[in-house]
């Protein structure tokens, strides 16, 4: 009986001191995250998934950090692994279909938005990103609808706006276009695209002071775009 206690005793210890270790390196990957030390956060994550292969937040948490670290396979396989585990958390679903987006995979992504947005329809960010992938197919009225719905939940979402903006431009609804783009503008006006998109439309209409004009403020705040210059070029 005693050499039972004991081995009941011996493998409680090892409970403990297991729940323990998992603990510390999750609280420490934690507070890593939010110093924004990546490096390290993946690194504890790393720790705590050797301990227990089985937490879908280890994951998660370290497929963020694999994002900020620019590792999109790694974060991918991260997240998706997250979800395989049960998690239901929609920030699973929204990154990857960042990633998704990012590796040119916009089906896919749609499909995670989809996802995310069924667990928080709440998220203008969300809406914004699956606007971003139909966009990239040329489903323009779909991605205006997407960024009509983020704006609806943001109004101050600027990047929302000049996209929708850029969608109507490639479906010739080059007016709709301007009234987003001065809005855009309206809100940052230091918002480079939207000054280099009006000013294509500028141009076409044979505007073109104002398109050089707007050329030129483009390359005022940034001055390492080539296609800025290519562009002024043409109008000069």
């Amino acid at each position: 009986m005693r050499k039972i206690l004991l081995s009941v005793f011996f493998l409680y210890s090892i409970n403990i001191c297991h729940s323990q270790s998992a603990q510390h390196y999750y609280e420490k990957g934690v507070a890593r995250l939010d110093s924004a030390d990546y490096v390290g956060a993946e690194e504890d994550f790393s720790q705590l998934i050797l301990i227990d292969p089985n937490i879908s937040d280890a994951y998660s948490c370290r497929g963020y950090a694999r994002f900020k670290l620019k590792n999109n396979t790694g974060a991918l396989e991260d997240y998706s692994k997250a979800i395989d585990l049960g998690t239901n958390y929609d920030e699973s679903y929204y990154y990857r279909g960042i990633i998704k987006g990012m590796m040119k995979d916009y089906k896919g992504g749609i499909e995670d938005f989809d996802k995310a947005l069924k667990i928080k329809p709440g998220n203008p960010k969300a809406y914004l990103y699956r606007g971003n992938s139909h966009l990239l197919q040329n489903e323009f009225a779909l991605a205006i609808q997407d960024y009509n719905l983020a704006i609806m939940l943001d109004t101050d979402l600027v990047d929302a706006y000049c996209q929708k903006g850029f969608a109507k431009q490639m479906l010739n609804d080059n007016k709709g276009a301007l009234i987003d783009y001065d809005f855009t503008l309206s809100l940052d006006s230091m918002y480079e695209t939207a000054y280099a998109r009006r000013a294509v439309i500028e141009y076409h209409s044979n505007q073109l002071h104002a398109a050089l004009k707007d050329m030129n403020k483009a390359i005022k705040i940034n001055q390492s775009e080539y296609l800025y210059f290519f562009n002024r070029a043409l109008v000069k």
